[in-house]
């Protein structure tokens, strides 16, 4: 028995043959009938009206008692273009090893499809809907707002797949508290900065009760070592990002608070000067080009003036101005300097700019300088510090 598309006007196909295989067939009669059935849906010259006529035909084949009747039709089915939905629905209903190998493949799946299979699926079926490449920005909101953590876990693996920041948004508050998608999160180049900033301060705010209650460290001393694990992960997170993202990151970051004094230093001190321009500019009201033609000129009142207008402690400037200095004084871009190598010419700056300043109050600036750096610069300035205070 051969089905062939006429390629005339339909004048109706006689599917009566085809209900007396199924019926009264032996089970090769039946597997050559699915396989003839499944080939002629997928044929593009085949008239749609006689497509739809051989669907009743179909959905008895599918729901036939062999399994590899029924594996066998699914696979050809699955390189149909489309596919009538209740097709499509009784496939998804059969066995997982008949079923999910028909879910991850079928192009016939369009987005109200998949939805709907997400919507009354199980995990293992809501999982490879969610690890198709041709997921539909629908399907991939629908997943982050009620998928299974399995679904989320391959939405997450999916590389050809585009979250989107509010799709983000919610699975980082629906999975939070959840390590193995939130690994998943983190590891997204995608994930948005905003997201990564909030992660980083819940961090230091979760281990930070954790000490309070253990009694691990003194209250005050557990504060000031999380506020610097932050304020260095939230930099990081500045230095990965692009430089176009850094004015609404530095807007995140002020809305929320977090556009801390010691922030704009330690990032000072890193040579992340395209951090320090945008939040001197965001808090100072002075266009950005503005304070970085002040400094990336010589002299300091006018950089000063904008010190004082961003609300930043005047104490501290000498330690802005000394890293100011030592970008000033790269021979290469100061984005492209270790920030340790940086953090020595913060050093040495405020070591040898500053010829008039009293000992004791270098000997501070040190401290300061030791508190916004890491590694072998901060154990340079902590001994240099020491000995200025011995010889006074």
């Amino acid at each position: 028995m051969r089905i062939r598309a006429s390629g005339k006007a339909p004048v109706g196909l006689d599917t009566t043959v085809f209900d007396a295989v199924i019926e009264a067939g032996d089970l090769g009669a039946c597997r050559q009938l699915a396989l003839e059935l499944a080939a002629f849906l997928a044929d593009p010259a085949a008239p749609a009206v006689e497509k739809k006529a051989v669907v009743p035909a179909v959905l008895k084949l599918a729901g036939h008692a062999d399994t590899g009747l029924r594996r066998d039709l699914a696979e050809r089915l699955a390189r149909c273009p489309a596919l009538h939905a209740d097709i499509v629905f009784t496939l998804a209903a059969d066995d997982d090893e008949i079923a999910l190998p028909f879910l991850a493949a079928a192009p016939g799946l369009d987005s109200w499809r998949m939805l709907a299979i997400l919507q009354v699926g199980d995990e293992a079926r809501q999982a490879t809907i969610a690890g198709r490449p041709d997921l539909h920005p629908d399907v991939v909101t629908a997943i982050s707002e009620e998928g299974s953590a399995a679904a989320v876990a391959a939405l997450l693996d999916n590389r050809a797949c585009r979250v989107r920041a509010p799709d983000y948004r919610r699975l980082y508050e629906r999975f939070a508290d959840d390590p193995d998608i939130l690994e998943r999160l983190l590891e997204r180049t995608d994930f948005p900065p905003e997201l990564r900033i909030l992660h980083a301060r819940e961090t230091a705010q979760r281990v930070q009760s954790l000490l309070a209650e253990r009694g691990w460290m003194a209250p005050e001393d557990a504060e000031m070592f999380l506020a610097e694990a932050e304020e260095s992960a939230i930099l990081r997170i500045l230095e990965a990002s692009e430089t176009r993202h850094l004015d609404r990151l530095i807007a995140f970051l002020s809305a929320r608070e977090m556009l801390h004094a010691s922030l704009i230093l330690r990032a000072a001190c890193r040579g992340r000067m395209a951090v320090v321009e945008r939040a001197l500019a965001w808090l100072s009201s002075v266009p950005g080009k503005r304070v970085h033609a002040m400094m990336a000129g010589q002299g300091s009142v006018g950089l000063k003036a904008v010190f004082a207008a961003a609300g930043l402690p005047a104490a501290s400037f000498p330690v802005f101005r000394a890293a100011v200095e030592a970008w000033r004084n790269a021979g290469t871009p100061a984005a492209a300097v270790a920030a340790e190598e940086f953090g020595r010419h913060v050093v040495e700056a405020l070591m040898t700019c500053f010829p008039d300043m009293p000992g004791p109050e270098r000997a501070r600036l040190l401290e300061l300088v030791s508190r916004f750096t890491e590694g072998r610069t901060r154990a340079l300035a902590h001994r240099l510090r020491d000995e200025m205070v011995q010889a006074a």
